[in-house]
């Protein structure tokens, strides 16, 4: 007995480009979910996969599938005294504090979450980060500065319970202070080092940061800004733009980029003409036009099609040869069609002479147009001595075509053998004489060209 081993070789491949380079990104790989507050680094660890933090600062970890009598437990807003808030996906999410004002400490408090990214960022390269936040109920306080710091090595302070004094490559300069909804706080940034962790908290002192006191009902009793995170992304940073669209002449469209630090809009027949620095930018053009959003790493563009009155146009009448083919094209965006014939789609094959017709309906109006095709025999027979005896004797001195069958207009054109030509004239004149520049021509071969039009 004869055995074969077959051995199979396959390649796996990484490509950063697009995808979420953040490890459990929702929380919701978990080992041991608590019950209570988190008190230590361990318990944090073993409660979520991938995630631990940065300081002795305490985060904390709230999901729906504990005991409802947990304090940890999402929406057991009477039990926890923070509030209730449901993740924003899945059963799990994070907590942490951006200030505490609490009188007695000599330190700014604050609790700072980290993760080790599944791949180091490539230098060079832009990239977005962003998490949802919403604040607790209970918070007297809410603030800004809530920032994501990059590093090539793991922040890990654990003897620290102040402010990590660290410049965080994106930081939130609004004030999040909704306890309904989750708000994206998120920005973008270019690696200028091939980092592999990301630290998210607030690395500012308080005299640096805006705080505003929330007083909106009596629940808030807790003095610190504490706010619930869940969802976070950090993947390569790629520049978007509205899409390209079309406009009735009149009415008016806001284009927008998908970044806060956009340099300016311009239109692109004069792009030295800052428009408005504003991400979205409301624009009612009288013709067609391409828009440009500068940033500080791209550029990119939109063009917003204007329909005038009648922005249908199938040509110029004309005349084709038979058996050949032509196609009439009324391609308009976001249109319907109706041809002569009853077919509906927005090219016609053109098969006989005749005068064709369109009808456009579209948002902006209806639109009609025609053109008049003719359909000709271009079949042209000719008829070219092979001879002439240029001799003055009156009999077949000139050379020039003996027989033409259709109407056409043309120009003769003969060449000796080194390609030089020695003749030039229409096909309507005496023909040539067999002579150049007033001298005979030896005689010998020649080559003729006829040029003609129908």
């Amino acid at each position: 007995m004869k055995s074969t081993l077959l051995i199979v070789f396959f390649v796996i491949c990484y490509n950063a480009s697009g995808q979420n380079l953040v490890p459990n990104p929702s929380f919701e790989n978990y080992d041991s979910l608590p019950c209570a507050f988190i008190q230590t680094q361990t318990e944090f660890i073993n409660a979520v996969e991938s995630w631990y933090m940065a300081t002795q600062g305490t985060c904390d970890i709230f999901s729906t599938i504990v005991d409802t009598n947990c304090v940890a437990h999402a929406t057991s807003s009477p039990y926890n005294m923070i509030g209730a808030q449901s993740p924003r996906t899945g059963n799990v999410m994070a907590g942490f504090i951006t200030m505490y004002h609490v009188a007695p400490l000599a330190i700014p408090y604050r609790e700072y979450l980290s993760v080790k990214l599944d791949y180091p960022l490539e230098v060079g390269k832009w990239y977005e980060a962003s998490a949802y936040i919403s604040l607790e109920d209970y918070a007297q306080f809410a603030t800004n500065s809530i920032g994501f710091y990059f590093s090539e090595f793991q922040v890990n302070l654990p003897n620290l319970y102040g402010v990590l004094n660290l410049p965080p490559q994106i930081n939130e300069t609004r004030v999040i202070s909704d306890t309904a909804n989750w708000v994206k706080i998120e920005g973008v940034f270019e690696a200028n080092l091939p980092f592999k962790y990301m630290t998210i908290g607030n690395f500012f002192n308080d005299s640096s940061m805006i705080i505003e006191r929330i007083t909106s009902t009596a629940l808030n009793t807790n003095s610190h800004a504490y706010y619930f995170i869940d969802d976070v992304v950090v993947q390569e940073f790629h520049l978007r733009v509205s899409r390209d669209t079309t406009l009735c002449l009149g009415d008016s469209v806001e284009l927008f980029v998908n970044i806060d630090s956009i340099i300016g809009w311009a239109v692109k027949s004069e792009p030295n003409t800052i428009l408005s620095t504003n991400p979205r930018l409301m624009v009612s053009p009288t013709e067609s036009t391409t828009y440009l959003a500068y940033t500080k790493w791209d550029t990119a563009q939109a063009t917003v099609e204007v329909f005038s009155e009648n922005p249908l146009n199938l040509g110029r009448d004309t005349t084709i040869c038979l058996g050949e083919l032509m196609v009439i094209d009324a391609s308009i965006s976001n249109a319907e069609y109706l041809w002569q014939d009853g077919s509906m789609d927005s090219m016609f094959v053109v098969n006989n002479s005749q005068t064709y017709w369109v009808e456009v309906s579209h948002p902006c109006g209806v639109f009609y147009d025609t053109i008049s095709i003719d359909f000709i025999d271009c079949q042209v027979k000719v008829g070219m001595p092979n001879v002439f005896t240029p001799n003055n004797d009156g009999i077949n001195d000139y050379f020039l075509p003996i027989k033409i069958e259709n109407n056409i207009y043309g120009d003769l054109s003969v060449f000796n053998r080194h390609g030089q030509k020695v003749y030039a004239g229409s096909i309507d004149s005496q023909g040539w004489d067999g002579s150049f520049n007033g001298q005979p021509c030896t005689e010998g071969v020649y080559y003729w060209v006829l040029t003609y039009l129908l």
